[in-house]
């Protein structure tokens, strides 16, 4: 599980502030990529992945549709890291937005902001998954890259 490039550890935090968690890291700048929806995985909370490299695309890649597989295809990876968020456990949140990337430690913490079902709807039926993609300058990650990766989605109010 110390492979960066496999399904990094991913944790789930509700309605976690994005400015309470910047107390506890660096603010890391980010470009979005793409984002689209895609077929569910069965797991009940989100999945992201770190991808250095071309090769640490592929357990996400597939997930991806044309469109995004071509906008990450021409991320400059020389430059740039890819993340990759899939808000899977919650199919019928839409309007998904990075809020915020914090570095600490080994740590990348990817703040995911979403618009959750109307008030009054019990069940939701949705066979798709939202997903997001971002770019992070190598740069602003500094000479060692991070082996974790922290998804925090949070219900916008």
């Amino acid at each position: 599980m110390r492979r960066v490039a496999a399904a990094a550890v991913v944790t789930l935090v509700l309605a976690a502030p994005v400015a309470a968690a910047a107390a506890a890291g660096t603010a890391v700048r980010f470009t979005p990529v793409t984002h689209g929806t895609t077929t569910p995985n069965g797991r009940q909370r989100p999945t992201g992945y770190l991808a250095p490299t071309r090769a640490a695309e592929a357990p996400f890649a597939g997930r991806l549709d044309a469109t995004s597989r071509r906008a990450v295809a021409r991320v400059d990876l020389r430059r740039n890291v890819v993340v990759a968020v899939f808000l899977d456990g919650f199919p019928c949140s839409s309007n998904l937005v990075v809020s915020g990337v914090l570095r600490s430690g080994n740590t990348l913490s990817v703040h995911v902001a979403y618009t959750p079902p109307p008030v009054g709807v019990a069940t939701c039926v949705r066979t798709s998954t939202p997903y997001l993609v971002v770019a992070v300058p190598r740069s602003s990650l500094g000479a060692k890259l991070p082996t974790r990766l922290v998804v925090r989605a949070a219900a916008r109010a």
